[in-house]
């Protein structure tokens, strides 16, 4: 933040978490807060957030060295993006001050896939069926502790501990 010289206004503005991941068609949740850092009053504060405009918010006035925060959240995110936010307002006298803050939203989409073949066997009564099962991660992020089980067959059940995306 800069402190105005002439004036001693000042605004700052903060989005956080600044970053944080969200499985595709989740929400996006930050909470912000305004502080006037300055050592004279604000008013007509306005914070815009261009893509959350529900985040936005008039704020009337805020004190020397006040702040006010408040949570606003972006729904069915489906892309990764960098979200800023921005405080003007208005001292006494002198210019108007400004701040932005960024957060930025990284979209992951987990999702596995498991196979069985074959999918359809004849065995004759009291020998053993053979089958193979193929876990893949088709995500792009790893996942842990896949558990893979069959009530027919529990000498098949795997615990993976670790899982890379594409495994």
């Amino acid at each position: 933040f800069l402190l105005d010289s002439t004036t001693q206004s000042s605004i700052a503005i903060h989005k956080n978490p600044p970053i944080q991941i969200v499985n595709t068609g989740g929400d996006a949740s930050f909470t912000i807060t305004v502080t006037n850092n300055g050592v004279v009053p604000l008013s007509d504060i306005a914070v815009t957030d261009p893509l959350a405009p529900d985040c936005d918010l008039m704020i009337d006035s805020l004190a020397a060295g006040a702040s006010t925060s408040y949570v606003c959240s972006v729904t069915h995110v489906i892309a990764d993006f960098t979200n800023a936010v921005s405080a003007i307002g208005t001292p006494p006298a002198g210019p108007d001050v400004t701040d932005q803050s960024d957060a930025f939203v990284d979209v992951i989409n987990p999702s596995i896939q498991i196979n069985q073949d074959p999918a359809f066997q004849q065995v004759v009564f009291g020998s053993n069926a053979v089958f193979t099962i193929t876990v893949t991660n088709t995500g792009d992020v790893a996942l842990s502790n896949v558990e893979v089980s069959d009530p027919l067959a529990p000498d098949c059940d795997l615990v993976i501990t670790t899982f890379i995306a594409g495994a």
